[in-house]
Parts: C-alpha cells; sequence; structure tokens
C-alpha cells in the first residue's frame, strides 16, 4: 500500500474512532408523537445523559424519560450515532377504567445528530415497554433541536 493512501484511510477514518460528540450540555425541543423539551449532558468520553419531558399531542399525559446514550461519530465528530437506554414514567390526565393514573417501566433510543455551530439537530427512535401498570409497549419517533451551551 502506497504511503499516501495509508495517511489518507488514517486521516479519513480516524475521526470516526475517536470522537463521539462535538458538545458537553445541549437543551432544546423535541416534536413527534408527542412535543417537549430535552436536555443532554456528556458525563463521560461519547456518553451523555438526557431527560426528556413531553406531552402527547392527541393526549395530555406527561412522560419524563431519563436516558443514558453512547455516541458514535460517523466521519466527523459533529455527525454521530447513538444508542442507549433508561427508565420512563407517564402521567395520565385521566384515569383508565381499571383505576390507572400513570405506569413506569424501560426506554430504548437510537439515533442520528448532526451539530452545526451551537445547534444540534437529532432524530431518533425511541421504544419504551411499560412494566408497572399499563403493560405493553410504545414507541416515538422524534425531531430534536438543541442549542449548546
Amino acid at each position: 500500500m502506497k504511503k499516501n493512501s495509508r495517511i489518507f484511510i488514517l486521516f479519513f477514518f480516524s475521526p470516526c474512532l475517536l470522537f463521539g460528540q462535538a458538545y458537553g450540555t445541549a437543551v432544546g425541543m423535541r416534536l413527534g408523537s408527542s412535543f417537549g423539551v430535552t436536555a443532554q449532558q456528556q458525563v463521560a468520553l461519547h456518553t451523555t445523559v438526557e431527560g426528556i419531558m413531553s406531552a402527547g399531542l392527541s393526549s395530555k399525559d406527561l412522560s419524563l424519560t431519563i436516558l443514558g446514550e453512547q455516541h458514535n461519530s460517523l466521519l466527523t465528530k459533529n455527525f454521530n450515532f447513538y444508542i442507549g437506554g433508561g427508565v420512563h414514567k407517564v402521567w395520565l390526565h385521566q384515569k383508565e377504567p381499571d383505576g390507572t393514573t400513570a405506569y413506569a417501566g424501560l426506554t430504548g433510543i437510537a439515533g442520528f445528530e448532526l451539530s452545526i455551530g451551537n445547534v444540534v439537530l437529532s432524530s431518533d427512535f425511541k421504544p419504551a415497554f411499560n412494566i408497572f401498570s399499563g403493560g405493553g409497549w410504545d414507541t416515538q419517533t422524534a425531531l430534536s433541536i438543541r442549542y449548546i451551551f
């Protein structure tokens, strides 16, 4: 292999291995099957904790989700994908017939994000499994825009 080819490969692929995200703290809005606010804080190299507070668009249920996420860059530190998981709780606007007013469970997340200046744009898929009351699966997809502090 020629020396120039090795330098090109090293230059091209090394950002994919070295970086996971381009920010420490970001706060913004999330819009999908629900509308809410989202905040991410870097807690370790390539790792963030994200909090999401949202309300349903068709229902008035309120939810809180806390997620740990592992970020992996694609081409540069400004474009990456992430996966993670955590917990959620949903407070129902109206009691269910069985008297349930809230439910909680485990949540996963997978998505892509792009940092442009002080703005992070992301798209994700967030499946949730309700363990306590309410049982069953729920899935969300959303777009988020966050400001980097």
